[in-house]
């Protein structure tokens, strides 16, 4: 089931950020709902014919995008790690503030755990 919902989380994901960058570039865009639609089962269509017709160079392909997704990703980290505020031991264990609008303490967490994990580990553990 994870696998399955991950493709559909890729597929879904290179949707919205060609949108989001389309709204970068054009103030004026809107999101319509039936775009994103196009927009992911194109992503799907290429996939299909990356898969079907490039069987021959996918495995070179993979180690290259392998390779690529370590460099960016701790071209990511790297520069938030060492830019980021600092805070005092005292400050990250005793001092919390729930300013999203969530009725309960319990429930701003959980909303906003699902994020990181997310985006960090995988859709199968959220």
């Amino acid at each position: 089931m994870a696998w399955q919902a991950g493709n559909a989380q890729g597929v879904f994901l290179v949707g919205t950020i060609i949108q989001i960058i389309i709204s970068l570039h054009n103030v004026n865009y809107t999101f319509p709902q039936w775009q994103t639609t196009l927009l992911v089962i194109a992503a799907v269509c290429i996939s299909y014919v990356g898969n079907v017709f490039g069987h021959k160079i996918l495995h070179l392909w993979q180690n290259v995008v392998f390779t690529l997704h370590i460099l960016v990703y701790l071209a990511f980290i790297i520069p938030i790690w060492v830019n980021a505020p600092r805070a005092s031991s005292k400050q990250v264990w005793t001092e919390f503030s729930f300013s999203g609008g969530w009725p309960t303490a319990g429930l701003a967490v959980l909303v906003g755990q699902q994020t990181g994990i997310f985006s960090q580990i995988g859709v199968d553990t959220v």
